[in-house]
């Protein structure tokens, strides 16, 4: 499934400011940056829950020193609870953004990064495919093509029904 390497990622949700003015708040609502190897699921303090161990990770270097990292294997994945949400009246979440740090080590093969449904027993939502474009169907591919063994930065911001747009480094 994926060897994927993470070594920070957190979640942060929208929130409207009032006096009928919109703009985008961050309000981070989990953090999980993989730097004590003893509990690399651990979430930083104040920002979410421990995220769940399915299966088997390796503690790794990240991208800068200090920075850990873990290592997923194949059929691994964590559960993660986000807190957040759903606007009133909807069932789920559908406005969210999700920062990766990740390198992976082969481009042949599929790495998924999250997974929506709740009991894990359909396809994941978002992915690397073998060409090491990064998308997904129903939104289509990057044409930026990643490199195996290179650390990147991608950041996901959702507002499903109007945009799901994808940064990758910046870009």
């Amino acid at each position: 499934m994926m060897q994927l390497i993470r070594f920070f990622l957190f979640v942060i949700s929208f929130v409207s400011l009032s006096f009928g003015l919109y703009a985008i708040e961050i309000e981070r609502s989990g953090w999980w940056k993989f730097d004590d190897p003893e509990n690399p699921e651990k979430a930083e303090s104040g920002f979410g829950s421990d995220l769940v161990l399915m299966g088997t990770q390796t503690p790794s270097i990240g991208p800068e020193e200090g920075n850990g990292a873990v290592v997923i294997g194949p059929g691994s994945y964590y559960i993660m609870k986000h807190h957040i949400s759903p606007k009133e009246g909807e069932k789920f979440v559908n406005e969210y953004s999700i920062q990766y740090d990740f390198k992976v080590s082969s481009t042949e093969i599929w790495h998924s990064f999250f997974q929506v449904t709740e009991k894990n027993n359909n396809d994941a939502d978002f992915f690397i495919n073998t060409g090491g474009n990064i998308g997904v169907g129903a939104v289509g591919y990057s044409s930026f093509t990643i490199s195996k063994n290179e650390w990147y930065r991608l950041i996901v911001s959702v507002n499903n029904g109007s945009s799901f747009v994808c940064y990758l480094d910046g870009n």
